[in-house]
Parts: C-alpha cells; structure tokens; sequence
C-alpha cells in the first residue's frame, strides 16, 4: 500500500502532464472514514528546482482560497521523504479535451447547447478566480494564463469546473516568476501574454473566447509549424469568425464571440461575467436552449470518455493484489531461486550474500503460468524415476552377519517368476557398484516391491515369497564390501 502523508492512499493514475501526476487516491480516517481524492505530486526531476516547487505550493494557496461549485476544490497540502503533494477534490469524469478527441475519432462533434452549457459553467469558475480576495478583502488580482481544454473537467454530474492554477499569477502570491519566461499553451495565448506584457483577467477572457472559438468553428484557431509561427499568429494575423469557418454559427453567438477576441484588451469584455452574461442573452434572442446540467451527464455518460469509478476501484484492488504476489528472485550465477516480495526483500540487510548484487528479478508473467503447468509432469516424471530406483535398491538386501532369508513384504502376482538354482559363483560373486543407469528388468519392477525393515538388534532383515519347490536361497557374505546379496527373482 503505497501511503503518502499518513493517511492519503495511492490508488490508481488518473493523469500526467509535464508538471505533475494526478492519482486517485483515498483518505482514511477515524472511524472507517474514507473519501476519494486526486492526490496531484510533482515529477521528481522538477522537485529540486526551487522555482518550481514554489510554483506549485502557489496553485495549492491559491486554488485553496477559491470557494465555488465551477472550481475543482483543493484540500489540503502535505510534504513527506518523497516531496509535496496537494490533495484535491476528485471529479469523475473526464476534461474537456478528452471529450473531444473521443468525438472526432467517433466522427462525431459536440452539440452547440452542451459546448455552451460546459462554457459557461468554466467561466462561472474562472469569475470567481477573478474575484478572489484576501482575509482583508483585498483583491489578489489572480490571472489563470492556462485556460485551455485539458483543463476544463466536466463530471458525470455534468457540472464543468475549471482546474490547474500551476502557472496562475497574483500581485500578492508569495513567490514571483520570472518576466521573461513564457508560460501557457501558446494556441490559447492572448497578444499581450504572447507578448510579454502585463496581464489581467482579460487575458483569460481571451483565451476563453479561443476556446469558444473552437468549440463552434470545429477546429483549432492558431496553427503552425513552429511556437515562431504561432507566435506571430497570435499577436499579429486577423482572426477569422467562426462563422465563416462553420456557417452553421449563429450570427449573435459569432458576434458575442468576436468581441470578446479583440487583440486590444480594452475592446474585450472586462470580466469573464460580462462575457457569460452577452452568451445567455444572445442564446435567448435567438430562442436557443442551452442544455441543463442532467443533459450534459447524459452526454458524457453515453459517450464512455470517462472511466468509470468501480471500474477504478476493481483495477486499483486488482493492481493491489498483484502487488502482493511474491516475485522470483534467481540467481544466474547459483542458479538458486527464492520467493521474496519485491522491494523489501531486496532491501533486507539479512539477505544472503549469493542473492545479492547478481540477483535478477523475474516478476509474474504468462511464462511463470506456462511454467507452473508443466510443473505437476516434471514431478510425476521424478517420482517415476525414484519409483524405479528405489525399487532396485529395495530388492538388494542391506549387509547382514546371518544368513537370514530375504522375503518380499509385498504378495507376489499371481505368475511368479522363474527361479533360478544358485551357484557358489553367484554366492561368492560381488555384486556390480550401483550406477545413473542400473534398473531392475521389467518383469522385476512389475513382480515385485521390497521393504526393509530393522530388527531389535539394530541389524536389517528382509524376507521374501519363495516357491516351496526352489532351493534354499543364498546367504550374504559378511564382508566390508557391502550388500552381497542378490535375489533369486533375478
């Protein structure tokens, strides 16, 4: 179970972008507690520049101290052994990107009344971003910079919430980026931002009025080969209507939508309200209904672009599981092999020194499987050998001082074998030194089963089934060379 901070579990991904991962995670607390959470962490190789981490403890205040249902929420922020992490509000469903992508491979495209449900929930959201102010009530003055589809969720309540403050600037926040960096999506840049000019929150409502923009032309406004082109793009070509890309656009949306495109951002509509504002009106005059939030829910719920949350529960106990399958840990220089659950036991300082360094891991796969089902016919394959080999063994009788009989502890068949009169050259004869490939004939093997037995005295007898007619059988010779006696049966 891999815990962060003392109580928030790692479940499953969710997402990665070129700042952070984004796990489901569960927190636990007194009681049986739990609740779902997206636990977002920092890469590893950016958790050493200070800038960075800094950055992203910004997001974390920031977004903190936005209280709104068009907000994805932020609920705590920890530091451990492995760096920090923020803990947010986990939304089922799925970003506005993937919602698209999903439509263009099914060649389909998003309804205008559910594109302007979804837009106008975001800029509910990003309007209160805007709006934020601190315990004084002073205006922090907070610029999103990154509106952009990857960072509009809308959940399978079919609310849309707008996410992601990591490149967010406020006059007041505690650390300052640097002039000259850019940051941002260049395609959803205003002039100004492209520029390297002051900003405010108009520069949001241009980006939103982008994606806008998109949502009804059905293609993205700035292209290019290179972030130059798009560049140049962004600060110095015209922007073409949508309308005049897709002549399905309504005039009074497409003017509504160009205003708020304006390169001058005194041209724009000052606040992100107004702009939601003109969209509802221009929606009304023209008699359009935009879609309800249940609409929206239905929406994505048809289209599959989400996973499911008991799809990911199953997974993330799934993957829990394998977890705790033990892996194989061979040696290629011993051959030797031993069960051991990887990391802790390659970590134990017991550790036996010929698993150490030259240790290989072999984790549980399809061939392990194929592996486990031959097992059961090599050990039925060795057992037959032993059978064999313990069967010779057995009908030669251990080294004894007293020429007792040999007798089989098992019945003979019901065809007993020939016998055979024995010669002084078959009493006195050593008996040949056992080898890998000695077994007894087939008629043996088949006729009979030996099995010693240790008398009082310490010293071994055996008896065996004679033909009453047979001579006497032979004695074993007491000698230092070992077991001399060999059965008539052979």
């Amino acid at each position: 179970m891999d815990l962060r901070g003392g109580r928030y579990e790692i479940l499953h991904l969710i997402a990665s972008g070129g700042m952070a991962t984004v796990y489901l995670g569960r927190a636990r607390g007194m009681g049986g507690f739990e609740r779902l959470v997206a636990v977002k962490t920092m890469h590893a190789h950016l958790a050493d520049e200070p800038e960075f981490v800094a950055m992203f403890l910004d997001e974390a205040r920031l977004a903190a101290q936005i209280r709104h249902p068009n907000v994805v929420g932020t609920i705590d922020v920890q530091q451990d052994e492995r760096g920090v992490f923020i803990v947010m509000e986990y939304i089922e469903g799925a970003s506005l990107q993937q919602l698209l992508r999903s439509l263009h491979k099914q060649g389909n495209t998003l309804p205008l009344e559910i594109a302007l449900r979804v837009f106008l929930d975001m800029l509910a959201g990003l309007h209160a971003a805007h709006d934020l102010t601190d315990a004084q009530g002073k205006p922090l003055h907070l610029v999103h910079r990154d509106v952009s589809p990857q960072n509009v969720l809308i959940g399978v309540d079919g609310v849309a919430r707008i996410t992601d403050f990591g490149v967010a600037r406020a006059e007041a926040r505690i650390s300052t980026t640097h002039g000259s960096q850019l940051k941002g999506k260049i395609g959803y840049m205003s002039p100004e931002q492209a520029g390297r000019l002051p900003v405010d929150r108009r520069t949001d409502v241009y980006a939103a009025a982008v994606l806008l923009w998109e949502l009804m032309a059905l293609q993205r406004l700035i292209r290019g080969d290179s972030e130059a082109e798009m560049l140049a793009k962004v600060v110095a070509s015209e922007t073409p209507s949508p309308r005049s890309v897709n002549p399905d656009v309504p005039e009074a949306l497409d003017a509504v939508c160009m205003r708020a495109l304006e390169k001058n951002p005194d041209d724009r509509y000052s606040t992100a309200a107004d702009f939601a504002e003109a969209l509802d009106e221009a929606a009304r005059s023209m008699g359009m209904k935009i879609a309800t939030p249940r609409a929206v829910a239905s929406f994505v719920r048809a289209h599959g672009v989400h996973t499911p949350l008991v799809d990911l529960r199953a997974k993330s106990n799934a993957e829990g599981q394998a977890a705790q399958v033990p892996t194989r840990i061979e040696n290629p220089v011993s051959g030797r092999a031993s069960a051991a659950s990887f990391p802790d036991r390659m970590s134990s300082p017991d550790r036996k020194s010929s698993e150490s360094a030259s240790a290989v891991i072999v984790p549980p796969d399809e061939t392990r499987g194929k592996h486990m089902r031959t097992a059961p016919l090599v050990m039925a394959s060795v057992a037959a050998v032993a059978l064999a080999a313990g069967a010779f063994w057995m009908l030669r009788a251990p080294r004894t001082n007293e020429g007792a009989p040999v007798v089989l502890s098992q019945p003979v068949p019901s065809v007993d074998p020939p016998t055979i009169t024995p010669t002084p050259s078959m009493v006195l004869a050593p008996a040949p030194p056992p080898s890998a490939s000695a077994a007894p004939t087939p008629p043996a093997m088949e006729s009979a089963r030996a099995a010693p037995s240790a008398s009082n005295t310490g010293k071994a007898t055996a008896t065996t089934k004679r033909d009453p007619n047979a001579p006497p059988t032979a004695t074993a010779r007491p000698s230092s060379g070992g077991p001399m006696y060999r059965p008539s049966e052979l």
